[in-house]
């Protein structure tokens, strides 16, 4: 116990736990990694190294996101240290990138709940803004004025029905 709290000490003295003035915490971020969910999946890392395959899978009989869909306490969990990862990154890259400035569209392919294109379409109220993620992933996301929320599926359905090198050639000119 002693060893935890000198932890509990260190983290707080480094301001991990404390909010940042715009209200974010990395909390949410500690709390997913630390959740028995994700613990559980250590004890099958062997098997997986030995055998192939990915210990999460191994532990659950279906992939991380499958699970997510099944299970709503750790799925808003995971959207929510996602969202607060993005606006970590997403602020000092709007501080410093002016890439955007000239766009009209921005597409985020698994963009969670939209919290970048969110931030991004903030300061850039010119571009429209269009989020691609799972269908549990789009029904937590709220409503930001300016953006399209359609499910990850629509691209499965899509590039189904089209050449995926004509696709991929757009997305990188």
């Amino acid at each position: 116990m002693t060893k935890l709290k000198g932890v509990m000490a260190w983290l707080l003295s480094v301001n991990f736990l404390t909010r940042n003035p715009n209200g974010i915490s990395l909390v949410p971020l500690l709390l997913i990694n630390h959740d028995k969910l994700i613990l559980d999946s250590w004890c099958h890392l062997k098997d997986a190294i030995l055998e192939s395959g990915i210990p999460f899978s191994k532990a659950r009989g279906m992939t991380f996101f499958e699970y997510c869909e099944t299970d709503s306490r750790y799925n808003k969990l995971f959207n929510k240290a996602m969202s607060v990862h993005s606006i970590i990154v997403m602020d000092q890259i709007l501080d410093t990138y002016n890439g955007f400035e000239s766009l009209e569209e921005v597409v985020d392919v698994g963009g969670g709940t939209g919290t970048t294109l969110e931030m991004i379409t903030s300061k850039y109220p010119q571009i429209k803004g269009i989020n691609f993620d799972l269908p549990h992933v789009i029904a937590e996301a709220p409503s930001y004025a300016g953006k399209s929320f359609l499910c990850l599926d629509l691209i499965i359905i899509i590039l189904e029905k089209i050449n995926i090198t004509s696709v991929y050639r757009f997305l990188i000119e």
